[in-house]
C-alpha cells in the first residue's frame, strides 16, 4: 500500500492528513504549535491515537 502526505509549508493550525492511493484519508496527524517539548499525535480512521 502507498501513502501520500500533503503537508502545508505554512499554516495555523498543524493538521494534515495521510491518504492511501484511493485518496483515501488514513491517517491525521497533529501537533501543537506552541508547546514545551514536542507533541504530535497520530490517530487512524478508526480513532485510535498513537503518540510520538
Amino acid at each position: 500500500m502507498k501513502l501520500y502526505v500533503n503537508e502545508k509549508l505554512l499554516s495555523i493550525h498543524n493538521k494534515f492528513y495521510v491518504r492511501d492511493e484511493n485518496n483515501k484519508e488514513v491517517y491525521e496527524i497533529s501537533s501543537k504549535v506552541i508547546s514545551i517539548g514536542n507533541k504530535t499525535t497520530i490517530t487512524d480512521i478508526e480513532g485510535i491515537k498513537y503518540l510520538i
